[in-house]
């Protein structure tokens, strides 16, 4: 699959065949070969409290599998761009979203590399596709529902943490927070101010792991807000590690019996 989009990239006249007579067998064979990786994918993510490594997933399914997966997916972007609009596109997104904080910091680069290309293709203040503004509800793309926006946001903000994060990646991560940012902003702007936190001054761990209320609709929630916290959190947390003393080891005992 990765040659003839390759070819079809260079190619205007049979990147046209390719769109008529073989796409749509690309992207059900991406969709599948994901599905088999998620059902096969046995380790757990990268949580808010582990450095990113390098861990083999499972032996029986390596990771290689998974990126090659998701690399074809970004060829695939990068040749027809209209595809982050589609919706035969939005079960590979909903299975990318798993894999945001797979152990294996290759496949979070190409996972959010491919997420990139999706933002770009999104208004940052309607969060519509630009080149489809006219969506029902139920054709608005992957991130039709706000918070799936904002847990998008939260898992890209625990990959700066990432121990194997380059100057490329998290120039990536900056710009896809960016556009998040941006949409949270103009939901804000549209709503009265939000009352202060009495909680500003309690410990950080406490505050912003605090999810919101249930009772609570997100258009009452301040997501802007809550986006600054959190980034600002995981840098003071990272600013607190570098700090601690290193570990000093005893000197050697030595006996003269």
């Amino acid at each position: 699959m990765g040659l003839v989009l390759d070819a079809a990239a260079r190619d205007a006249s049979f990147r046209k065949w390719v769109q008529d007579n073989y796409l749509a067998s690309i992207i059900d064979s991406i969709d599948g070969m994901l599905a088999f990786s998620s059902n096969n994918e046995e380790t757990n993510e990268v949580n808010d409290t582990e450095e990113g490594g390098d861990k083999e997933p499972t032996e029986t399914f390596p990771w290689q599998v998974i990126y090659y997966t998701i690399q074809t997916f970004e060829k695939a972007l990068r040749t027809f761009p209209f595809l982050a609009s589609e919706e035969q596109t939005t079960p590979i997104w909903q299975k990318l979203f798993g894999f945001l904080l797979f152990p294996h910091s290759w496949v979070r680069i190409a996972t959010t590399r491919a997420f990139q290309s999706y933002l770009l293709a999104l208004d940052p203040e309607t969060f519509r596709f630009r080149e489809r503004p006219v969506f029902s509800d139920s054709e608005n793309g992957f991130l039709k529902d706000i918070g799936m926006v904002k847990d998008v946001a939260n898992k890209l903000a625990i990959q700066l943490k990432s121990a194997h994060l380059t100057e490329t990646f998290s120039t990536i991560i900056v710009k896809c927070l960016f556009i998040i940012g941006r949409h949270f902003a103009s939901i804000s702007s549209s709503q009265p101010p939000f009352p202060s936190s009495s909680t500003s001054d309690t410990d950080d761990s406490e505050a912003d792991d605090v999810e919101e209320p249930t009772t609570t609709s997100h258009s009452q929630i301040d997501y802007i807000g809550w986006l600054f916290r959190r980034l600002s959190f995981l840098s003071r947390k990272e600013q607190h590690a570098r700090k601690k003393p290193l570990a000093v080891p005893h000197p050697p005992v030595l006996s003269f019996i």
